[in-house]
């Protein structure tokens, strides 16, 4: 054999070398990058997930805020009352403490102020051009505040004499998670509402108009409605969640690029909307139910338990009701999630219910359930197949909803309490209905909102409201039950003013069903 021959042997055995050794490269550092790539790409889009769903709740909470105050400004306007008179002042009271959003109203002549919801004298408020003014004839004033000593900032609504003052702290007062901050503004105007723990500089580049995304390891996200912003900023990623990622892709990267391939389309699969992930969890059946028990306040004894639904994700981590609902009834996801809710009582507490038939079971209804005609059906048939009466269950509704959906409310009220459910109002305090309309709706329960609970034996000025609550409960003969119980003060205190009920951590959280029914053998043994 010649060295010619065998040159372009060795030369070709070098590029098969060359080539392998590369092909062997790329088979490593291929499936070892992509790997890392889509760990951290997953856990920026569920931190981009949970920042959309806290500002959604923030833009919310100031929606109906708004919305309440201005039904205060127009109710007021309709008064032909004499200014500052005591009716008047009476007047101005009661839409103050029906009205959870308004902190304090006056009544202005120029830039006087006669009278207030707290105060009945003279004084005079500093002359000021409006900030900017809302549906056109709206004037707003950031940072004003009530005549009670101590009140925090606040922001001033006024058409024509009156002015009334909206707690805008209240806006971005919601648990979120950790690292997370969040603003409340208008476009061109300060923050109106922030975290109280928002660095100056955050704050400063979100009132600038400012994106502080990247450049600074942080995320935003804003929701948007009527030139009104919400904003929740939050770290980018979670490095506990990263390494949480390449933990389970990183060996299956190192065996070979096929299996990486496959790994890379299963991540895919990850990179969804929000809303995209809520319906696979639907098709996954991803939900399970806790139940938290309602008590009798008389003898301690169960009552009845409400039914409160859990995302269990994948991965271990648990998404709140408060977050996902949202989403789904703005997409009209919510009958879905309702019809599930109906068929996982019904299995769950089948057994419980038959065994026990002097308790019951609290469903939340969303306003798109109460005008779908096909919710009490779904109901009926799923409780008729567990052998469960009508009257073991008690249908809730918020008085957003109510409102919201009008008629319609009054008309599936109606036939649910002739098929035999009891129908309560949650949340109530709330929202903004008032007497008048409550009075209209088939109700046989209010359920008291937990932050009036929680102003029991406190300086707080809207600790006024609860007695006038449970004062209206009993003038329309309802049943009432009081949320967020966590003190025997505060129960000592709602058994005294006549509140039948309650439930809430002094008591028990909601519990899983095994835990559930070891609660409901405590309580039967105690006969």
């Amino acid at each position: 054999m010649t060295n010619a021959s065998i040159r372009p042997r060795a030369n070709r055995r070098r590029r098969i070398a060359i080539v392998s050794s590369i092909a062997a490269a790329l088979g490593l550092i291929f499936p070892i990058a992509t790997s890392s790539y889509y760990a951290w790409r997953s856990a920026r889009e569920a931190q981009e997930l949970r920042l959309e769903l806290v500002a959604s709740k923030v833009a919310e909470r100031a929606r109906i805020a708004l919305v309440q105050a201005n039904a205060a400004l127009e109710g007021l306007a309709a008064s032909d009352d004499t200014p500052c008179s005591a009716e008047h002042i009476a007047l101005m009271r009661r839409f103050t403490l029906n009205t959870l959003s308004v902190e304090e109203i006056g009544y202005m002549d120029g830039s006087q102020v006669r009278c207030t919801t707290w105060a009945d004298s003279y004084f005079d408020e500093p002359a000021r051009g409006a900030d900017f003014v809302l549906n056109g004839d709206v004037q707003a004033f950031v940072g004003m505040h009530s005549h009670i000593p101590g009140s925090a900032p606040m922001l001033g609504l006024r058409k024509n004499h009156y002015l009334v003052l909206v707690n805008a702290e209240r806006f971005t007062d919601i648990t979120v998670p950790a690292g997370v901050q969040l603003a409340f503004l208008r476009s061109g105007s300060p923050v109106l509402s922030h975290t109280r723990d928002m660095p100056e500089d955050m704050l400063t580049q979100v009132a600038g108009g400012k994106t502080p995304i990247d450049e600074d390891g942080h995320l935003l996200r804003k929701v948007d409605f009527d030139g009104w912003s919400a904003v929740a900023i939050g770290p980018s990623e979670s490095r506990s969640e990263i390494g949480l990622q390449l933990e389970l892709l990183l060996p299956v990267g190192l065996l070979s690029a096929a299996i990486a391939l496959v790994l890379v389309v299963k991540l895919s699969r990850r990179r969804l909307s929000p809303l995209a992930e809520l319906r696979l969890a639907l098709r996954r059946k991803e939900f399970l139910m806790h139940y938290q028990p309602i008590v009798n306040l008389t003898n301690g004894r169960l009552h009845g338990v409400e039914a409160l639904i859990r995302w269990q994700r994948p991965d271990g981590d648990t998404v709140r009701p408060d977050l996902f609902i949202p989403l789904a009834e703005e997409h009209g996801v919510i009958s879905d999630i309702t019809a599930v809710v109906f068929k996982m009582v019904a299995a769950d507490l089948r057994d419980v219910l038959r065994a026990h038939p002097q308790l019951h079971v609290s469903i939340n209804l969303s306003a798109q359930d109460i005008t779908d005609p096909n919710a009490l059906k779904t109901l009926r048939a799923q409780l008729e197949a567990a052998g469960i009466k009508p009257a073991q269950v008690w249908l809730e509704v918020t008085e957003r909803g109510c409102v919201a959906v009008g008629v319609a409310a009054d008309s599936t009220l109606a036939q649910a309490r002739a098929a035999g459910y009891q129908v309560a109002i949650d949340d109530f305090g709330t929202g903004y209905c008032g007497l008048q309309y409550l009075q209209k709706l088939p109700l046989d329960t209010i359920k008291i909102d937990r932050s009036f609970v929680q102003t029991v034996a406190t300086d707080s000025v809207t600790s006024v409201v609860l007695p006038h609550i449970i004062q209206m409960s009993h003038s329309l003969q309802l049943s009432i039950v009081a949320e967020g119980v966590e003190t025997q003060a505060q129960a000592d205190y709602l058994q005294q003013s006549g509140v039948q009920y309650a439930q809430g951590w002094l008591f028990s959280k909601a519990l899983p069903l095994h835990e559930l029914k070891q609660y409901v053998e405590r309580d039967a043994a105690m006969k």
